[in-house]
């Protein structure tokens, strides 16, 4: 699939016709894969979230907020956040055994320049280095795409080396680093490395992914 072209992906499933896709939004309905299911984040896994490793994360990587730093504040932020359209959260579930496989959220989004964020992504330590994570990336692109947009962002710490290097094995462009851009949830300054792919680059990006899939699979 060609990011920017409205094709509707093999793995997703949608009954619309080809007018109704057009206009298919990011936060829209029946987002899934053959092995994952990305839901909408909503009141009702504010406890299920709530474990030493999500909280431990949140602390360690997420911007201050002017309402606090608990986990209430954060999960209170993005409820609030995904009313007004600037974040499209979501709580990832491993189908074969419906295990929680993570987080992740579309945000900085503008239909109009047909770009995005994807960020707020973490999944549980078992995970990490499996196909999961390159599933759900895969996933994230394909939609985006088929919503047609052609530029996605990343914004990290420039201490977070795994996450950086992660994107940029997959072919993410660095285009700068803003110094102190943001503070922690532990007040600390941060500068922010912000990293790219537009247009034909999220497609090499997927079909990494897909080789990433296919070389765990074979293992």
């Amino acid at each position: 699939m060609e990011c920017g072209v409205c094709v509707p992906p093999p793995s997703f499933t949608f009954t619309a016709n080809r007018a109704s896709f057009v206009r298919m939004r990011l936060d829209a309905q029946q987002f899934e894969t053959e092995s994952l299911r990305f839901d909408p984040l909503e009141e009702a896994h504010r406890d299920s979230l709530r474990t030493p490793s999500t909280t431990t994360a949140m602390w360690n990587w997420m911007p201050l907020i002017s309402s606090g730093a608990s986990y209430d504040s954060y999960f209170n932020f993005c409820l609030a956040e995904m009313k007004t359209g600037s974040i499209v959260p979501f709580v990832i579930t491993r189908k074969s055994d419906d295990a929680f496989a993570g987080l992740a959220a579309y945000s900085d989004i503008s239909y109009t320049h047909r770009r995005l964020r994807l960020g707020y992504l973490w999944h549980p330590p078992e995970m990490r280095g499996t196909e999961v994570s390159a599933l759900t990336l895969h996933a994230l692109f394909e939609r985006a795409c088929a919503c047609r947009f052609r530029r996605i962002e990343f914004q990290f710490s420039e201490d977070n080396a795994p996450a950086i290097a992660a994107v940029e094995r997959i072919g993410a462009k660095v285009e700068g680093v803003r110094r102190e851009y943001y503070r922690s949830a532990t007040g600390t300054w941060v500068n922010a490395k912000i990293l790219s792919l537009l247009g034909e680059e999220i497609d090499v990006a997927m079909k990494l992914l897909q080789d990433r899939v296919d070389q765990i699979r074979a293992s």
